[in-house]
């Protein structure tokens, strides 16, 4: 997950609070409210897990980062991850009622 995320620059606008949002509602980052309405570009950074903030109009020039939340398998897939020790898990079954098949 962390090369494939490490791939993309996002572009987002900073709220007059000087926020974010990364990754879906409520996933708020703080850039700084000195950026407040300006466009920034993130990308992330794989060696610490942090999404990094650029500003596009000074070469791309770091204005901050912060440690990225919410990209554990849980929190991507919704399942909960087996220890090592447990055996193999069957995932539930959804019932189909009502679906008709041909």
């Amino acid at each position: 997950m962390d090369t494939y995320l490490a791939t993309f620059t996002w572009q987002r606008k900073v709220s007059k609070t000087g926020q974010i949002c990364i990754g879906g509602h409520h996933h708020y980052y703080l850039v700084g409210r000195e950026h407040m309405r300006k466009d920034i570009l993130v990308r992330f950074d794989p060696l610490d897990r942090c999404f990094v903030f650029l500003d596009p109009e000074l070469q791309d020039e770091e204005i901050g980062r912060c440690p990225a939340r919410h990209l554990e398998v849980e929190d991507i897939t919704g399942l909960i991850s087996w220890s090592p020790g447990f055996t193999p898990q069957q995932l539930p079954l959804f019932s189909f009622e009502g679906v008709c098949c041909q």
